[in-house]
């Protein structure tokens, strides 16, 4: 590895262990309906939701109606069973309201679209959610579709905006750290990598995203807006991607793990 390479990855180490008392030390607030259905619809690790769930709480009572529509944007057993588990917090619920309960089908049935590939139907759904509610939820959702779509520069707008209107959106930062480093931004994205982890710092996500990144940076040179990215190896790439989900801490050996699995091409 590279010298420049070990520094940049050397530092990801030390903000993760400055922040670990720090976000220790703060109570988060409970996780509202919308929110957790926006990180299910947003592609977010089961993992991170799971983590979320336990560590907030939930602000309001699950119903039956509300499980479904977990389930029908692509909630897991281990974020349901969370869910069933979860301390509901004793504050008082905010009312619900026909634009409330609107959105949450809207988001419900956009992560369904998604699943399915029905991509331009699921954009219609979080557009028209956008068009009646001006929090972050639909755009979180709005960005993976974009992200889907391969649309970075669309989603990585999407996804500052989300955090302008809520800078503690969950996951939205470790979103954003991905799609610079697809653009070939990398120290903005190692900037959103320090506000991911100032977040939340066991970040498994966020480890293999910046694993992949700091190992392939060694053959080639990251793209900018304008051209295309150099060629890796199918395995290389297929590798990279599969294991950015893989939960692991963020050490060193995501790189190592990295490099077990996929080989540069000659």
């Amino acid at each position: 590895m590279k010298p420049s390479v070990r520094r940049h990855f050397a530092l990801i180490i030390l903000v993760f262990n400055f922040v670990t008392l720090a976000a220790a030390q703060e109570k988060p607030r409970p996780l509202a309906d919308r929110e957790l259905l926006a990180l299910v619809v947003g592609n977010a690790l089961s993992e991170n939701i799971v983590h979320e769930i336990q560590s907030r709480g939930l602000a309001f009572r699950p119903t039956d109606g509300y499980r479904s529509q977990l389930t029908d944007a692509g909630a897991d057993a281990r974020v349901l069973a969370a869910v069933g588990k979860a301390t509901v917090s004793n504050q008082p619920a905010a009312a619900d309201s026909k634009e409330s309960a609107k959105l949450l089908q809207r988001l419900s049935s956009a992560g369904k679209l998604m699943r399915n590939k029905q991509y331009q139907e699921a954009a219609q759904e979080l557009a028209s959610a956008l068009d009646s509610d001006s929090g972050p939820e639909a755009g979180f959702a709005m960005g993976e579709l974009l992200r889907r779509r391969e649309q970075w520069p669309m989603a990585a707008s999407v996804y500052e905006e989300v955090l302008r209107k809520d800078p503690d959106f969950p996951e939205a930062h470790t979103k954003l750290s991905y799609l610079m480093y697809r653009l070939g931004q990398s120290e903005e994205g190692l900037r959103e990598t320090k506000a991911a982890l100032a977040r939340t710092p066991d970040m498994s996500q966020l480890a293999m995203t910046w694993g992949c990144y700091f190992t392939t940076r060694e053959t080639w040179t990251a793209p900018s807006l304008n051209t295309k990215r150099p060629s890796l190896s199918t395995r290389t790439t297929r590798t990279c991607t599969t294991i950015s989900a893989t939960p692991i801490r963020l050490r060193a050996t995501s790189v190592r793990l990295f490099k077990s699995f996929a080989k540069p091409s000659a």
